[in-house]
């Protein structure tokens, strides 16, 4: 929930350009939050014991969801916004199902990780769940690295200048 409601709330404000530095800005701002999200997680699981209370992951679950509402809350503009409107309904619905096939792709993967980690260290204090948790965190960290370097390959609209 926390994740949800910042997320939202953070994506709703920077839905414009944030006007520094290039079109792409708050997407690669929001993938940079997202990672601290995620490092907080790592680090709040990493020192987890049986007796550890769920606030200890509240700030990353937070941040994670301010850094996925700048991520994700612009995507389909930015992805669609060349898309002609007679085609607006396929392309819509193509955004949809590649959304959803990296979604399962990811759920797959990571789950794999978590599993293999979990099995792998089930006689630790938590049952291998931190340890799995932080080897799959981890994870989605060096993939987050790998697309906000992408991120800067991806082309720039055009220069349109305004009339004084």
């Amino acid at each position: 929930m926390p994740q949800s409601v910042g997320g939202q709330g953070e994506g709703a404000c920077f839905v414009d350009d944030v006007g520094v530095g290039g079109e792409f800005v708050h997407e690669q701002i929001g993938l940079v939050v997202l990672a601290v999200g995620f490092t907080l997680l790592a680090l709040a699981a990493g020192s987890a014991t049986p007796g550890t209370n769920w606030l200890s992951f509240l700030p990353g679950v937070v941040v994670g969801g301010l850094g996925m509402g700048l991520t994700v809350a612009p995507l389909a503009q930015l992805t669609l916004e060349k898309v002609p409107a007679r085609h607006a309904a396929s392309g819509s619905g193509l955004f949809n199902t590649i959304a959803q096939l990296g979604a399962s792709v990811g759920v797959a993967l990571f789950g794999t990780v978590f599993f293999a980690q979990l099995s792998t260290h089930a006689g630790e204090p938590t049952g291998g769940c931190a340890t799995a948790f932080t080897a799959t965190i981890w994870g989605s960290l060096l993939l987050l690295a790998i697309t906000f370097a992408v991120s800067f390959l991806l082309p720039r609209k055009e220069a349109v200048s305004t009339p004084a």
